[in-house]
């Protein structure tokens, strides 16, 4: 019979170690939602950030980088977010050709102490691929 003390300690192990990883790609990914936007405005075309990427990384962030889609409408479910970009496309004032450029941005930011104001729009007027 297994010892309970053993399994206890396997099942604590896997879950912190699921957690150290979880937690900062969460946070990762959600970073870039509003971030740098001019949150003073209640329009989520201004407040918000939309994120060019590729099939996988929009399937591992379950549509997250079409963030002002979602809060534009908030009903429309996450398979439709690329034909619903093309509806606001033009008046999004957020949008960045990749996470990567959106954390290039950030860190440049960052080490500017700008955190917690409206940055420049990286880049406008996106299709998605």
């Amino acid at each position: 019979m297994m010892n309970f003390t053993y399994l206890r300690a396997i099942l604590l192990g896997s879950a912190l170690a699921a957690l150290l990883v979880a937690v900062p790609t969460h946070a990762l990914i959600e970073l870039p939602e509003h971030i740098g936007c001019n949150t003073t405005r209640p329009d989520v075309l201004v407040n918000t950030r939309t994120i060019r990427t590729n099939k996988l990384l929009v399937w591992f962030v379950n549509g997250n980088n079409y963030h002002v889609e979602h809060h534009w409408l908030p009903a429309v479910p996450n398979d439709k977010f690329p034909e619903l970009h093309n509806y606001v496309e033009s008046r999004i004032t957020y949008a960045d050709l990749g996470y990567r450029s959106f954390y290039s941005q950030f860190f440049r930011n960052l080490r500017k102490n700008n955190l917690h104001q409206a940055w420049e729009p990286a880049t406008l007027n996106f299709r998605p691929r």
